[in-house]
């Protein structure tokens, strides 16, 4: 925790001013390949585009069409040394990114991973759910921030299919008023309420999307039962109101965890079974207030610990895919959605890293806590640039803030693996 705390803290500190400086001209060369279920095959003839993002401004700089390779190579004769340049290419209406490449680089490879579409029904997983409840305002409601870690492993990004079919769906709590998606790697635009339900319509690529939904549920719904309908690696739950409690098959209690002035009772559990149910209980001792929304990126923070925990858990190595059905389907003509993620084939430039031992106690006993290093530190101020710049000029152009967002998803994803990987014994 202690490593997240610091990472975000100097993050935000970082964000001055600099000014930018002559640079030695840029090379990004790389390749465009799909991946199947005989290894990954070279895209020929793709559009792949070069964008530059910094702190004031994003945009593309230069495009063009792979070779008979599936190659590209990119020049930028004065790079921007406080921005960074990736690369992305259109693929069955979805859009891929390549891992960043700083503008001081004297050169880089740029790999860009791309998969066929399909709107059959992908066995996901959820590899971690996180739920935060504060403690109830004068009116008796309780502010909730439903944080799921949603995993595709196989080879095929899912879409939206016919007929209004989402791509994921989660069951609601009894009661849920005002849901909304927020602050993850998927825009509210993405999600629709119905039957309490909150369907997701983003396509869902290979790796680890992050759904952040925050929602009230009024003293009356108390206690809240809430079936998972689907096994959890990790389930985390955070309960700031004194005494309240939480109960699910294999959740224990952590003790509190304090962020920013607000004490939390943190339970932990894993491997829930699909037919698991949450149960949440409040004390009804007092009034409290509701969580301000400047408590989101903090209590994400918080969060992110489970994340690093999921990452951790995970494999080494490539995972077995899935063979799937063959029914498959491009997103709508026009349209084109983004799924900027880390693919888990673990590759030079899209790998998700081998992680240590999760957070808490290893195999043989001993203790681990993560370690803030200057990887961490560079992403995390990349990161808190990303935002600031998204807080600052909130009425882009819609494309410039599709890369902005897309580019932003994936800089958290490589923030969690920095931390993840920089776990050490203590």
């Amino acid at each position: 925790m202690r490593g997240c705390t610091v990472a975000l803290a100097v993050a935000v500190a970082c964000l001055s001013k600099g000014v930018a400086h002559a640079q030695a001209p840029l090379a990004v060369k790389g390749t465009v390949v799909r991946e199947t279920l005989d290894g990954s095959r070279a895209v020929v003839g793709e559009q792949v585009t070069l964008h530059r993002v910094n702190s004031r401004d994003a945009g593309p700089v230069d495009s063009m069409r792979t070779d008979a390779r599936g190659a590209f190579a990119f020049r930028v004769a004065v790079p921007d040394t406080l921005s960074m340049y990736l690369v992305s290419a259109r693929f069955g209406g979805i859009a891929y990114f390549s891992q960043p490449v700083q503008g001081d680089a004297p050169g880089a490879t740029a790999l860009v991973t791309v998969f066929d579409t399909t709107s059959a029904d992908l066995r996901l997983q959820l590899q971690g759910r996180h739920v935060v409840v504060s403690s109830p305002n004068a009116d008796g409601l309780r502010s909730v921030i439903d944080v799921l870690e949603i995993a595709n492993d196989t080879i095929l990004t899912r879409v939206p299919g016919p007929t209004n079919r989402p791509t994921f769906s989660l069951l609601l709590p009894d009661g849920a008023e005002s849901v909304r998606a927020t602050q993850g790697d998927i825009s509210n635009e993405a999600v629709e309420v119905r039957d309490g339900r909150a369907e997701l319509f983003a396509p869902l690529s290979p790796g680890l999307r992050q759904l952040v939904l925050t929602y009230n549920l009024p003293d009356g719904a108390f206690p809240v039962a809430m079936p998972l309908e689907r096994p959890v690696t990790v389930l985390e739950v955070l309960l700031e109101e004194p005494g309240a409690t939480a109960t699910s098959p294999g959740l224990v209690s952590q003790g509190p965890v304090t962020v920013d002035g607000k004490t939390f009772s943190r339970f932990l559990g894993e491997a829930a079974a699909a037919n698991a149910v949450l149960t949440l209980t409040g004390a009804r001792r007092g009034i409290g207030s509701s969580m301000p929304p400047w408590m989101l990126p903090l209590v994400l923070t918080l969060v992110t610990l489970g994340a690093i925990l999921v990452l951790a858990r995970a494999r080494s190595g490539r995972p077995q895919a899935r063979r799937v059905p063959d029914a498959r389907t491009a997103a709508p003509a026009g349209k084109m959605a983004v799924a900027s993620i880390t693919p888990w084939t673990p590759t030079p430039s899209t790998g998700v890293p081998v992680a240590p031992e999760p957070i808490g106690e290893s195999r043989d006993g001993r203790a681990l806590t993560t370690a803030p290093n200057d990887a961490a530190l560079h992403m995390a101020h990349r990161l808190a640039a990303v935002d600031a710049l998204l807080e600052r000029v909130p009425r882009q152009p819609d494309a410039v803030r599709v890369e902005l967002s897309a580019y932003r998803a994936r800089l958290k994803d490589e923030l969690v693996g920095v931390l993840a990987r920089g776990t050490v014994d203590r």
